[in-house]
């Protein structure tokens, strides 16, 4: 039972986290068409902007696992949510200026892609913790 309460806060939280993730990564897609309408892209800019993110989540999968284990991913997960949470918001402002908005698109991907990598590591350091060290 002590397991349980001890780890259904960070499961629950972590869980908060994927959901958040999932749906910022989807809004977009649902985002762009009135965003396209508006300024007037072409199919290729869509696939540029929608493309974007990825180019900054592929790149710090496997950085965001190491700098967890570096700096603890209580730490790091919580900079990076504010961090994503930040430039998405940025993202409706940046909407007129096509470059901008990649570029914005990029950096919430490179934050995004600290999150699952972040996840992975404290669950693995909480469940590893309390097996080795019970209350």
């Amino acid at each position: 039972m002590r397991l349980w309460r001890r780890h259904f806060p960070i499961a629950f939280l972590c869980g908060v986290v994927v959901a958040i993730s999932y749906i910022d990564r989807s809004v977009i897609s649902i985002a762009i068409i009135p965003m396209c309408d508006e300024i007037g892209c072409t199919p290729t800019n869509k696939g540029n902007i929608l493309g974007a993110f990825y180019y900054g989540y592929i790149s710090t999968q496997i950085i965001g696992g190491i700098t967890a284990r570096i700096w603890g991913p209580h730490k790091l997960l919580s900079t990076v949510v504010l961090a994503w949470s930040c430039f998405t918001a940025l993202t409706a402002t940046c909407a007129s200026y096509l470059w901008l908005l990649i570029l914005v698109r990029i950096v919430v991907g490179l934050a995004e892609g600290f999150g699952h990598p972040c996840i992975m590591t404290l669950i693995r350091c909480s469940c590893l913790l309390s097996f080795i060290i019970p209350s």
